[in-house]
């Protein structure tokens, strides 16, 4: 333990085995500042790095008590469904206050609507082609609305219901079976997708229902089970909704 990271660099090897890669685990966690710091630190020293890195990873979170909100959401973007469900169930059935369960809470929902209101709401259809932003009036919505003899209109989406990513396969079945609902009750429907102006966020396909009111919007969305909508009404900036 008397080594340094700088030293354990140049002559260091791929080694799976506990006495090569527990020690440079906990030196990289004893000179890192943050869990990120210790993270990228059990990287650089090369070798079996995946494993390293989840060693100082675990200390590193026990001893600075969080990760950050930003990698976790990343994180949880990144993990497909399968893996996603297994730690969530982790989280919540362990008494350890760790972070990942705090993302579940209220609270952290507030890190995913600061980033709805840092996306771009794309409708690209054969005959429209606009970009809607929350809070930012909209002269072209505006006219779209008018020409469709209408003062509002919704935008949402069923993928990833509370933002738990499902297989691409899972998403398609529960966007088409919002359309053909939507279709069915006589609604017009012009595609699109959000996708966000910062970090790296998939883009979601979506659709812009015109004439929807306001309450018939909420239930839909809660109903395909999403944290948030846009509203849009005519002459008013778009709306950021929560709905749960």
């Amino acid at each position: 333990m008397n080594r340094r990271l700088s030293a354990i660099r140049p002559v260091y090897q791929f080694d799976v085995s506990c006495q090569r890669s527990v020690p440079e685990a906990i030196i990289a966690f004893l000179e890192s500042e943050n869990f990120e710091d210790a993270v990228r630190k059990a990287i650089s020293i090369g070798g079996d790095g995946d494993m390293t890195a989840c060693i100082a990873g675990s200390i590193a979170e026990a001893f600075y008590k969080e990760i950050p909100a930003e990698i976790i959401m990343e994180v949880n973007q990144r993990l497909p469904g399968d893996l996603r469900e297994i730690v969530e169930r982790f989280a919540m059935n362990t008494n350890s206050d760790n972070n990942y369960k705090k993302q579940s809470n209220n609270d952290d929902l507030e890190n995913l609507f600061e980033a709805y209101l840092q996306t771009d709401y794309i409708i690209s259809d054969e005959s429209v082609n606009l970009t809607l932003r929350v809070n930012e009036k909209n002269s072209e919505l505006d006219s779209l609305l008018t020409m469709y003899q209408t003062n509002s209109a919704a935008f949402l989406t069923a993928y990833n219901p509370y933002s738990k990513p499902l297989s691409q396969v899972e998403n398609e079945k529960r966007q088409e079976t919002l359309v053909s609902i939507l279709k069915e009750k006589g609604y017009i429907l012009f595609k699109g997708f959000g996708q966000g102006r910062t970090g790296n966020w998939q883009p979601e396909p979506s659709v812009m229902i015109m004439g929807i009111n306001f309450q018939t919007a909420l239930e839909f969305a809660r109903q395909f089970e999403q944290n948030a909508f846009i509203f849009l009404e005519k002459s008013k900036s778009p709306k950021l909704i929560k709905s749960r």
